[in-house]
């Protein structure tokens, strides 16, 4: 049980952080809550590699996947706050959560991870309530899903390599790298696409701060639930982010939870409960 700590840390604190980016988008922008939030990010962790002075460099042999990784995963953020921004932050975030069963896949097929028939079962009662959620009553998605296919293979992808740096490099330091390179890459972006980057107006600060604080308390915990529980088993528990995330957007920016998202959200608990078994 004290093995699943990582990995439970992480989904509360990633919970909150999808809520956090969407009150920050609907104040500041979508492109304003993206660079900012991920300068901060890279400069807490960047701070907190200073002090206790942790080795930050990247094998030569893992040099070109590094930055095949940033790459897919500044792409699979882009499209995800292009989701976001376009729709609800529990559905969006619902509907992503359809990467976890590739991870799942990956980490078994590709990376040698052993999962119990009671952690499959689990992880599968949390990814099918994740998509019940998402899919609204009269049938019709959000217009920003049409940019999920893209977040999901590119978080598949993603999560699926990190793996191999928290391996190498150890969880903080594999966070600090791969956080401020995916930082570089998305900056780059919507520099080049002359987007405006201006310093964000006030009243958007607060949001930013509680995204950019649960974003590193919740990536740090990611990885560190890598090296302990292996990347498909901790991508399946990450999704149970969802019920913390549905309960702070109907608490902070009032989206409303029907009937379906209640018995989801006890479906999550259970699958979690399957997980720790």
């Amino acid at each position: 049980m004290a093995d699943l700590i990582p990995a439970i840390a992480s989904f509360l604190s990633f919970g909150i952080n999808g809520t956090a980016n969407k009150d920050s988008m609907n104040k500041v922008g979508r492109h304003k809550t993206i660079v900012y939030g991920y300068a901060l990010i890279s400069a807490i962790l960047l701070a907190g590699a200073l002090i206790f002075r942790l080795d930050l460099a990247i094998p030569q042999r893992l040099l070109f996947l590094y930055l095949l990784d940033i790459i897919i995963g500044a792409g699979a953020v882009i499209a995800y706050y292009k989701a976001m921004d376009l729709g609800r932050s529990s559905t969006t975030l619902a509907l992503s959560q359809s990467y976890v069963l590739l991870v799942l896949l990956a980490g078994v097929l590709l990376l040698g991870e052993k999962l119990s028939l009671p952690q499959v079962a689990g992880s599968l009662i949390i990814l099918f309530s994740a998509i019940a959620i998402s899919i609204p009553k009269d049938g019709r998605l959000e217009g920003g899903t049409i940019f999920l296919p893209v977040t999901i293979i590119g978080w598949t992808a993603y999560y699926s390599i990190i793996k191999i740096f928290v391996d190498s490099l150890g969880p903080y330091s594999a966070t600090v790298v791969l956080e401020s390179g995916i930082f570089v890459i998305v900056s780059l972006f919507y520099f080049v696409r002359g987007k405006d980057l201006s310093l964000p107006e006030r009243i958007g600060w607060p949001s930013i701060g509680v995204q950019q604080v649960t974003a590193c308390l919740g990536s740090v915990f990611y990885s560190m639930s890598v090296l302990v529980i292996g990347a498909g088993l901790t991508s399946a528990i990450g999704s149970g982010s969802l019920i913390v995330n549905s309960i702070a957007s109907y608490l902070w920016l009032k989206e409303k939870l029907d009937a379906r998202t209640y018995l989801a959200i006890v479906a999550m608990v259970v699958g979690l409960i399957l997980i720790a078994i």
